[in-house]
C-alpha cells in the first residue's frame, strides 16, 4: 500500500479551506490524472481517472466520497477497478490567512493485477502528493496585482 505524507503552508485560513475542500468536484480537480469530475451528491463524485502504464493507457471510473469533514480535516476517498485513493489533510491554523497543511495520501492496488498496480503505484504517490499539494496552493494563490 504506497503512501506519502507532505506539509505546505496554504495561503488561506482554516474556514476557506474547509469550504473548498468540502466540495468533492474541488477535491477530485486537485489529483493529478484525474481528467473529468462529475458531482453526484452533496458528499460524492465520479472521477473519470485515466492511468498510464508506459505504453498502456486506460481510462476509469472512480467513484468518489467525503468520507470525513471536521474543524481539523478532511477525509477522501476514490474506489475505481484498479485501485483506492485515499486521502488525508490535516489542518494546525497558523494566522487568519495561513495554514499549515499535512496531506497523507494513499494508493492501493486492488484486482487480479494488484502487485503490478502497486508497484507502479509506490513511484508515482510522492510525486502525486506533491502536485496535489502544489495546485491546491495556485488555487488558494491570489493572482498578481503587479502593473506592468
Amino acid at each position: 500500500m504506497p503512501e506519502a505524507s507532505i506539509q505546505f503552508r496554504a495561503g488561506a485560513g482554516v474556514e476557506r479551506l474547509r469550504a473548498l475542500l468540502a466540495d468533492p468536484t474541488f477535491v477530485a480537480s486537485q489529483i493529478p490524472q484525474v481528467i473529468a469530475v462529475e458531482r453526484t451528491s452533496a458528499t460524492t463524485a465520479r472521477w473519470t481517472v485515466e492511468i498510464k502504464l508506459g505504453p498502456m493507457h486506460r481510462t476509469s471510473v472512480y467513484e468518489g466520497e467525503l468520507v470525513e469533514q471536521s474543524v481539523s480535516g478532511v477525509r477522501f476517498r476514490a474506489k475505481g477497478p484498479e485501485s483506492t485513493i485515499e486521502g488525508y489533510l490535516a489542518f494546525a491554523p497558523e494566522s487568519p490567512d495561513a495554514t499549515l497543511v499535512s496531506l497523507t495520501l494513499t494508493l492501493k492496488g486492488q484486482g487480479p493485477l494488484r502487485a503490478i498496480v502497486d508497484a507502479y503505484l509506490a513511484k508515482r504517490v510522492k510525486d502525486d502528493a506533491a502536485q496535489f499539494a502544489r495546485a491546491l496552493s495556485e488555487h488558494l494563490t491570489p493572482p498578481s496585482t503587479a502593473s506592468p
